[in-house]
C-alpha cells in the first residue's frame, strides 16, 4: 500500500518558499493566537456574491454564545500562511529563515464516478490554468479505502494537472503506483530538511549574512515542511481507516487536516465528491473533523460533480424514512415472534440516519461549518471555482478573547456586518470548549472528557497506569502508555433482558463494562495524542469477587514525541454503577545529545517472549523475555532476603561507542543512602541502543518512599534518568492497591 504523509510535504513546503532579497519589504505583522484567543477567518460578500475588501473592524458585530466580543486584531489577507520562527522551530528548522507568505490548496477526490469524473477534471483544470496564482501551492489526493498523495505540494501546474488526470480517470493500481510510500515520504522529508539547513549555512558562509538571508535559494525551506506534512497525514490515514466507506472518507480527511496543523493561517481543501456517507455510528467522526478543521483554520469547499440531477435530497430522505417505517411495521406485525432481523435490530439507527440521508446534507454541513460552501446541481462549475479563488485571494482574519471562555461545551460564533443585513459572512460557525484532541472522539468518550475537568479529580476506582519514554532518534522518543485496572473495585451488573435477547451467551450472567481514555498534553496544556477504548467481560452471577486479586489485560498505546515535558492523563469510567478515576502523571522526553537515557522502569516481572513473525521493535523485549513494568510503583518490603527488584533502562549512544558506564543512586525521602561505583555497560547494538537490567536486593528498601537515579556516561558525555517507587509492609501490600 503506497501512502504519503501530508506533514512531510509541509516540511518540504517551508523549504520551497522564496526568501526575500535584501531590502525587500517586510511582511505585515502576523496575527498569532494567544492561549485564550480564538482566531476566525471569514469572507464577506454582497448579495451578488462580490467580495467586500474594505471592511473595518468597527463595522462587524461579533457574538460568542450570544455575548458581544471585542475584536483584538483584524486584517485582509491574500496569502494566508505566514511562517514565523516558532513555526520553523517546530519542524527542526532555523528560526532565522524567512520564507515568503503563500496559499495552500489541496485537491481531494473521493466517490467521483461516471460523468462526474470528467466534470471534476474540467473544473480542476480550469481552476489551475485560470485561478491558480503565483503565490499558491497545491497538492492532489485521492481517497480509495486509504489516502493517496498523487503529487507533492508544488507550484508546478503541469505536475498538478497530471495528478488530477490520475485522480479523476485512474484506477486503484494507478493510485498505488503514483503515490509514494509513507517511509519514502519520511525519508524525503529528512533529505529536504537537511538540504534547507545546508543551503542556509552555505549562504551564511559565502555572504556573511544570517542563515536564511538573501543567499538561500528559493524553495528549500518550504519543501522540507511539505514533505513532513504528507508523510504524517497518510501514516495516520492508514492507521485510522476502517471497513465502512463513510468512515474511510472522514478519517482520510481528518488525516489531511491534522497534517495542515503545522501551518498557521487559512488553508483550503477542494473536496470533489458526489456523496459523503455519514450515519448514527460515524456522525461523531464528522463532528470531530469539523472541530479539527476549525481549530486548524481549514476551509472545506465541497464540489459535487454530479451535474444536473433529477433526484432531490428530499426524495432521498423520503426513501430512507419509508424504509425505517416499513421495518417498524414489520416489528408490529410480528408481535415479538420469530428471529430479529438485522434491519429490526438497527431500527433505532435507521430512524436516526434519516437526518443524514440526503446526498448533499453532510457535504453542506462540512462546508458551511468550516467557512466554505457547496458547489452542486450544475453542469458548469466554473462560476463556483472563480468564487473559491476570490475567497482564497481576499479574506479577513480576526482574533478575540472570548469573555465566556470558562464555559464548556459548544460556543456558537455569529458575525454580522453592521448596516448591511443582506451581506453574507462565511466563517466557521463555532468551536467546542473541550480538550482539543489529536484523534477522533467516540460517543462513549463524552463522560471521559467531562471527567478531565472535574475538580478535585475523581478517584473511585483503583487504576495502575504509567508512561515510559524510550529514545527513538534525534530528539524523539517512543512513548509507551500502559493502563491496568485491578478488579477489586469494579462492579458487575446483571445482563439486561434486551442484551440477553441479542446475545444468548450473556443470559444469566453479570457484566462489567468500562472505558479507558489516555491523553498526552504538552507543556502548554495542548493535547498531542489521545486514545480510548471500551472493554467488558461477563462472569457467572455474583462471582466477580473471586477475581478481585487480578487485573484487566493491559491497555497499551505508543506515540512518537519530540523532546519536552508532557503530562499524561488516564481516565477510567465504569458505566454501571457509574464510577470514575482520573490519574495524572508527568512525562519527560529527553533532549537530543550524544547520550540519552530512557525512562527507568521498575519491574514487576518478566515472561518468556512470544515469537512474532513481524519482528517489530519492542523496547520491553529483553534477552528473550518480555518485561512487565510495575505500574503502581509499589513494592512489598520485608520480603525474602534473596528477593530482588529489577530496574530497567535503555541508553542511547553513538553506534560503535565503547566504554559506556552506568552509576546508580538511591534516595529515601530525598536523602541519598546508596550510590554504586560506575560499572561497565554492554556494547551498543547497530542502532546505538544499550538495554540493561539491574537487579537490586529488595531488603535494602524498608517501608518508605524512594527514588532511583541512573547516570550513563559514554563518548565524553552523560545523561540521567530517575523513577520514584514506594515500599509498603507485607500486610498493606496484600490489601487493595489504590
Amino acid at each position: 500500500m503506497k501512502l504519503i504523509s501530508l506533514r512531510s510535504s509541509i516540511l518540504a513546503l517551508i523549504a520551497a518558499v522564496a526568501i526575500p532579497a535584501a531590502g525587500a519589504q517586510t511582511p505585515k505583522p502576523v496575527i498569532r493566537k494567544n492561549v485564550n484567543e480564538v482566531m476566525v477567518d471569514l469572507v464577506v460578500t454582497n448579495r451578488h456574491g462580490k467580495v467586500i475588501k474594505n471592511l473595518k473592524p468597527d463595522q462587524l458585530e461579533l457574538l460568542d454564545n450570544g455575548q458581544t466580543q471585542k475584536i483584538d486584531s483584524f486584517r485582509l489577507v491574500s496569502r494566508s500562511v505566514h511562517l514565523t520562527g516558532a513555526d520553523l522551530e517546530k519542524v527542526g528548522l532555523s528560526p532565522a529563515l524567512r520564507p515568503q507568505p503563500f496559499n495552500l490548496i489541496l485537491f481531494v477526490y473521493d466517490r467521483v464516478t461516471g460523468g462526474g469524473r470528467q466534470l471534476a477534471k474540467q473544473a480542476s483544470d480550469d481552476f489551475l490554468r485560470r485561478d491558480f496564482g503565483p503565490g499558491d501551492y497545491g497538492a492532489v489526493y485521492r481517497i480509495d479505502s486509504v489516502l493517496y498523495a498523487l503529487s507533492p505540494v508544488t507550484k508546478d501546474k503541469s505536475r498538478l494537472e497530471k495528478a488530477v488526470q490520475v485522480a479523476t480517470g485512474g484506477t486503484a493500481q494507478q493510485y498505488r503506483q503514483t503515490s509514494l510510500t509513507a517511509q519514502q515520504a519520511a525519508n524525503q522529508a529528512q533529505s529536504d530538511q537537511a538540504q534547507a539547513l545546508s543551503m542556509a549555512q552555505q549562504a551564511a558562509m559565502s555572504t556573511g549574512v544570517p542563515a536564511g538571508g538573501p543567499g538561500v535559494a528559493a524553495g528549500a525551506i518550504t519543501q522540507a515542511i511539505f514533505s513532513q506534512m504528507i508523510a504524517n497525514s497518510l501514516q495516520r490515514s492508514a492507521a485510522m481507516a476502517g471497513e465502512d466507506q463513510g468512515w474511510q472518507s472522514l478519517t482520510a480527511l481528518r488525516s489531511l487536516v491534522d497534517g495542515l496543523s503545522l501551518l498557521p493561517g487559512r488553508k483550503e481543501i477542494l473536496y470533489f465528491s458526489q456523496w459523503l456517507g455519514v450515519n448514527s455510528n460515524t456522525v461523531f467522526v464528522l463532528r470531530a473533523l469539523i472541530h479539527d478543521a476549525n481549530r486548524n483554520h481549514v476551509a472545506f469547499y465541497a464540489i459535487d460533480p454530479t451535474g444536473l440531477s433529477l433526484q432531490s435530497s428530499a426524495s432521498e430522505i423520503t426513501q430512507t424514512m419509508q424504509q425505517a417505517v416499513g421495518t417498524a411495521d414489520q416489528q408490529d406485525m410480528a408481535g415479538g415472534r420469530g428471529a430479529v432481523s438485522s434491519a429490526e435490530a438497527n431500527l433505532g439507527n435507521s430512524e436516526e440516519n434519516i437526518s443524514y440521508a440526503g446526498r448533499l446534507t453532510n457535504l453542506r454541513q462540512l462546508a458551511d461549518s468550516t467557512g466554505g460552501f457547496v458547489a452542486s446541481r450544475t453542469n458548469d462549475l466554473n462560476p463556483f471555482m472563480t468564487k473559491i479563488a476570490d475567497d482564497i485571494g481576499s479574506h479577513y482574519e480576526l482574533t478575540y478573547q472570548p469573555t465566556s471562555s470558562g464555559a464548556g461545551g459548544y460556543h456558537a460564533i455569529t458575525i454580522k456586518v453592521i448596516g448591511h443585513p443582506h451581506w453574507i459572512v462565511r466563517a466557521r460557525k463555532g468551536y467546542y470548549a473541550t480538550p482539543q484532541l489529536a484523534n477522533p472522539i467516540h460517543g462513549y468518550d463524552q463522560p471521559l472528557l467531562a471527567a478531565l475537568s472535574m475538580q478535585p479529580p475523581p478517584h473511585q476506582l483503583a487504576v495502575d497506569t504509567g508512561a515510559l519514554a524510550f529514545p527513538a532518534g534525534g530528539s524523539f522518543a517512543t512513548v509507551r502508555l500502559e493502563t491496568r485496572i485491578p478488579l477489586h473495585d469494579l462492579d458487575a451488573a446483571p445482563t439486561s433482558a434486551a442484551l440477553a435477547k441479542r446475545d444468548p451467551n450473556l443470559r444469566g450472567k453479570d457484566l462489567v463494562r468500562c472505558y479507558v481514555l489516555q491523553v498526552i498534553k504538552d507543556a502548554h496544556g495542548r493535547v498531542v495524542e489521545n486514545y480510548s477504548r471500551p472493554f467488558g467481560f461477563a462472569v457467572p452471577p455474583k462471582s466477580l469477587a473471586k477475581f478481585e486479586n487480578t487485573a484487566t489485560a493491559p491497555f497499551i498505546n505508543t506515540a512518537l514525541l519530540p523532546a519536552g515535558k508532557y503530562t499524561v492523563q488516564t481516565v477510567v469510567y465504569q458505566a454501571d454503577p457509574k464510577k470514575t478515576t482520573v490519574v495524572t502523571r508527568p512525562l519527560t522526553v529527553p533532549a537530543a545529545g550524544k547520550v540519552r537515557v530512557s525512562s527507568v522502569v521498575v519491574l514487576a516481572g518478566a515472561a518468556p517472549a512470544q515469537k512474532s513473525a513481524a519482528k517489530q521493535y519492542d523496547p520491553l523485549h529483553y534477552q528473550n523475555y518480555q518485561l512487565v513494568p510495575n505500574l503502581s510503583g509499589q513494592l512489598e518490603a520485608g520480603a525474602n532476603p534473596k528477593s530482588t527488584v529489577g530496574f530497567y533502562f535503555i541508553a542511547a549512544v553513538p553506534p560503535g561507542t565503547s566504554g559506556a558506564t552506568v552509576q546508580m543512586s538511591f534516595a529515601k525521602n530525598g536523602t541519598t543512602f546508596v550510590r554504586t561505583p560506575p560499572s561497565p555497560l554492554p556494547a551498543p547494538d547497530a542502532q546505538g541502543r544499550i538495554p540493561f537490567v539491574a537487579n537490586i536486593p529488595l531488603h535494602i528498601f524498608p517501608a518508605g518512599k524512594y527514588q532511583v537515579k541512573i547516570t550513563v556516561q559514554a563518548a565524553g558525555a552523560s545523561a540521567t534518568s530517575a523513577a520514584n517507587f514506594t515500599t509498603v509492609a507485607a500486610t498493606a501490600a496484600a490489601g487493595k492497591a489504590g
